[in-house]
C-alpha cells in the first residue's frame, strides 16, 4: 500500500504500509483504524460514505471506480495507491 506524498501529513509521514484486507472496503477500514480521523476526512466523503472524488485509489495499476468501488477485491501482493487527482493548468 502506498500513499502519495500529501496524505502523509496524516499518515505521520509514512509513504507506505501493510494491511491485509479482501476489499478496498476493508482496507479503508483498516487505514482508518490505523491513522485515524483526519486521515478519513481526506479520503472518505462525509454526506457519501464513498472515497472522494477528488482521490484516486488504484489496485495493480486500475482505477477502482472502473473495478467496483470499496467493493474491489483484493489479493496477497496488489499493489494500492492513493493518490489525490492533480489538475493545473
Amino acid at each position: 500500500m502506498r500513499f502519495s506524498s500529501v496524505l502523509t501529513a496524516v499518515t505521520n509521514q509514512e509513504k507506505e504500509t501493510d494491511i491485509n484486507a479482501t476489499t478496498v472496503e476493508q482496507l479503508v477500514e483498516e487505514l482508518i483504524a490505523k491513522y485515524g480521523n483526519d486521515f478519513k476526512e481526506r479520503l472518505i466523503d462525509q454526506k457519501t460514505g464513498k472515497v472522494r472524488r477528488f482521490i484516486n485509489v488504484f489496485v495493480n495499476g486500475k482505477d477502482t471506480r472502473l473495478t467496483g468501488g470499496l467493493k474491489t477485491p483484493l489479493k496477497d501482493n496488489d499493489e494500492v495507491s492513493i493518490l489525490p487527482a492533480v489538475s493545473g493548468g
